[in-house]
């Protein structure tokens, strides 16, 4: 059991690190968080529209790396996502938007 905490400790510092800013390029950047896509969510991959490197980039400008993780991984819990939304990058954008919006009210 601890060594299972620890592991999902570890993979949760993995998927911050994906999107940080500690990353030499953009491209870079780009690459890893479509990496830690492929790998790490099945549901928001089905979306039609994927997010492109400059609506990642985009998102940096606003929002740290554990939102944008959080965000994803939210949207990959939400069953009806596939059905629902049509572009990753608006739906998260209006999540982050809307979380944010809650916190300064």
């Amino acid at each position: 059991e601890r060594e299972e905490k620890k592991e999902l400790e570890e993979r949760k510092e993995e998927d911050i690190n994906i999107v940080s800013s500690e990353t030499k390029t953009n491209n870079e950047a780009f690459e890893k968080f479509n990496k830690w896509l492929d790998s790490e969510t099945t549901f928001v991959r089905k979306i039609k529209k994927q997010m492109t490197e400059e609506q990642f980039m985009e998102l940096k400008k606003t929002y740290n790396s554990i939102q944008i993780i959080k965000t994803i991984l939210s949207l990959e819990n939400y069953k009806e996502a596939t059905k629902r939304y049509t572009s990753v990058y608006l739906t998260v954008k209006n999540w982050l938007d809307r979380d944010n919006n809650r916190l300064n009210k």
